[in-house]
């Protein structure tokens, strides 16, 4: 049972891929891929009100994007919307989602919001849902929505629901780029030629991001998109480019884009390089986040 009028916020972290290889294609038209995602210090939050009520209601607004309506559709009312089936409890939520991460940019904006939206509810009504069943949940929602239930550091595979976690935690910088537009994934994936990426790659993205140094990555990671989206949008390969001149030990398209960010060991050279990039590509300095069920359980 909840308290009455109760009221709390959470944030919604974005994320980035630290390579993204397409492995293959299921019969149901799904790729298949191996990536690494990393939880990243760049927010949107959820305000959560509840209270008791004789049957469910769901209310729902946004703030912060205008692009982005407060319907049925939006991933954060279907969370909330089959959190309440599954456990059959009648209660009124209201939720006001605000908004920071730019959509379609690559970063799990509407993921990691559907994902928090079932960790609030969760919260709220005593944790009846542990981790596993959370990511079912989410998997029904997106494939990216179970790495945001524990988020942190995670090495995926399947479609981007089978998750194994990486221990290290990076103290690296992290300057996102987004330069305002937006890239369709349906139309990065139905670019991909599965016979024209390379078989002969041998590395493990999990144990490589694991076990080697930033120095290493810059040539062997890769993210199979950039040779599909770069052709269509040259200006995302031009920041790419003008991550590494201001210094960057590595960067790259996070997901099938638009944002590219750059990694960089050293802070003064991070903070130096986000100064350097000017309106009106937004530009956002941030570092590694490990935030998800653990952490809001132990808030408790």
């Amino acid at each position: 049972m909840i308290p009455s009028n109760l009221r709390f916020s959470l944030p919604s972290y974005a994320k980035i891929n630290l390579g993204l290889h397409i492995t293959g294609k299921r019969l149901d038209g799904y790729h298949e891929l191996a990536t690494v995602f990393q939880q990243v210090g760049l927010c949107d939050y959820l305000h959560f009100e509840f209270s008791k009520s004789g049957n469910t209601t769901i209310d729902l607004a946004v703030s912060g994007n205008p692009e982005l309506h407060s319907d049925k559709e939006n991933l954060v009312y279907r969370a909330a919307s089959l959190f309440l089936a599954k456990i059959e409890t009648n209660i009124s939520v209201s939720i006001t989602l605000e908004k920071k991460i730019p959509i379609g940019a690559g970063l799990g904006g509407g993921s990691s919001n559907a994902a928090v939206a079932l960790l609030g509810i969760n919260h709220a009504l005593g944790c009846p849902l542990n981790s596993a069943q959370l990511r079912i949940l989410g998997a029904k929602l997106g494939a990216d929505v179970p790495f945001f239930i524990d988020g942190g550091l995670v090495f995926a595979t399947g479609i981007g629901e089978k998750l194994s976690s990486i221990e290290n935690k990076f103290d690296f910088k992290i300057l996102l780029v987004s330069p305002g537009i937006s890239v369709s994934t349906h139309w990065a994936y139905s670019k991909v030629r599965l016979d024209l990426i390379r078989k002969s790659r041998n590395i493990n993205l999990g144990s490589f991001v694991s076990k080697t140094s930033l120095a290493a990555w810059r040539e062997n990671i890769e993210n199979d998109f950039e040779e599909i989206v770069f052709l269509e949008y040259p200006q995302l390969k031009a920041l790419k480019a003008m991550l590494y001149s201001l210094g960057a030990d590595y960067a790259s398209l996070s997901g099938s884009g638009s944002t590219v960010f750059g990694i960089f060991s050293d802070r003064k050279t991070a903070e130096k390089a986000a100064s350097a990039i000017r309106s009106p590509v937004q530009c956002n300095l941030v570092e590694p986040i490990y935030w998800g069920l653990r952490e809001l359980e132990s808030q408790n």
